[in-house]
């Protein structure tokens, strides 16, 4: 059956849960803020807990960072700037520029570090270049490329920074290359391996950067190492891991870069550590944490690499620091600020970190 969501990453893996009433809401047009708008107001909430393989928490961690809202920009539209359920968010340190996936428009935005509209990338359509619901993407900015993850359209595509069509592959299916509903990469530049999360097909599809098929890990179930509806992969790249979110099972997984299973944290819930349909992971090198958007949630959490529970920060709402829907967190660790997409509210929320 031919897909029918109009967006994974925001919430309709309840396809494959058989939730009820979890379906695609109408996006929510934010107040007018296409420039970014400065602030102080803090919306931060701390608890000392751990989340261990079993998903159970015992009190380990005394660290307490500050994290305070510093911004924001964008608004619902789509013109240059505005926002369709933006979906990702990716900080090119090379060519100081920030990356946007612009899902419902089908489009990557290009931004500068100060928030100013630069380029567009990619069209509607299914045709060279174009895109049908670009959920997420991977730069290779040394070599100027970005691997996308063209959702509807079953395929990633790779596109030269510049908006040039490079090549593609995949296409529906079951096999061994091919896709159904993928909406999560990322790159290894060191090994040269390119990470998928083939969501419908509950799997992690690994390539080279060409894109030839090599191998997958997971398949349908509950157990460790076995996936519902995997939606974000995540390379740690100093530590040779690769972090795997599941928006059904409620957890993220931790695997070596073959994909043995290592270990996972989170389960089910509202609570400190607990998850309802996380999705994107940002892995912090510099401070050894990892971020989690909660997208159902409406929150953000941090966690140290071995997922013990760290912070959280945020709540549902359209006012400064709150989110609906968040889908994603970027570091960056040169200005020591962190950008969440808040899908739903049609814009990009800064903030800053003291560690």
């Amino acid at each position: 059956m031919k897909k029918i969501i109009l967006i994974m990453l925001i919430g309709l893996i309840a396809i494959f849960s058989g939730c009820s009433g979890c379906g695609k809401r109408n996006p929510v047009a934010p107040p007018d803020a296409t420039n970014i708008i400065e602030n102080t107001a803090t919306e931060t909430q701390t608890q000392t807990n751990t989340a261990t393989q079993t998903s159970t928490h015992t009190p380990t961690n005394t660290l307490t960072p500050n994290i305070t809202y510093a911004g924001q920009w964008g608004s619902y539209g789509s013109l240059n700037g505005q926002f369709n359920v933006p979906s990702y968010i990716e900080i090119d340190d090379t060519n100081s520029e920030i990356y946007v996936a612009d899902a419902l428009n089908h489009r990557i935005q290009v931004f500068d570090l100060s928030t100013n509209y630069k380029r567009s990338i990619g069209s509607p359509g299914t045709g060279d270049g174009q895109f049908s619901q670009p959920y997420q993407f991977a730069g290779d900015f040394a070599n100027n490329r970005i691997y996308v993850v063209d959702g509807d359209n079953d395929r990633i595509q790779i596109m030269a920074t510049d908006g040039t069509f490079i090549d593609k592959w995949g296409a529906n299916g079951t096999g061994n290359g091919n896709f159904d509903m993928p909406s999560g990469i990322d790159i290894d530049t060191t090994n040269g391996k390119v990470y998928v999360a083939d969501t419908g097909n509950h799997r992690v599809q690994i390539f080279d950067l060409n894109g030839s098929y090599i191998s997958y890990f997971g398949y349908q179930g509950t157990g460790d190492g076995q996936f519902q509806s995997p939606m974000d992969v995540e390379i740690d790249k100093t530590n040779s891991r690769v972090y795997v979110s599941d928006g059904v099972l409620h957890n993220v997984q931790v695997f070596d870069l073959l994909g043995n299973f290592i270990s996972k944290f989170g389960e089910n819930g509202t609570g400190y550590g607990t998850f309802d349909r996380p999705n994107g992971i940002e892995i912090d090198n510099v401070n050894n944490r990892v971020y989690i958007a909660d997208t159902f949630n409406s929150y953000c959490q941090m966690f140290d690499l071995s997922g013990n529970f760290i912070t959280q920060w945020g709540s549902a709402g359209s006012g400064n620091g709150q989110f609906d829907d968040p889908n994603k967190v970027a570091w960056h660790n040169v200005s020591s600020k962190l950008y969440v997409v808040d899908s739903y509210n049609s814009r990009i929320q800064v903030f800053t970190l003291n560690p």
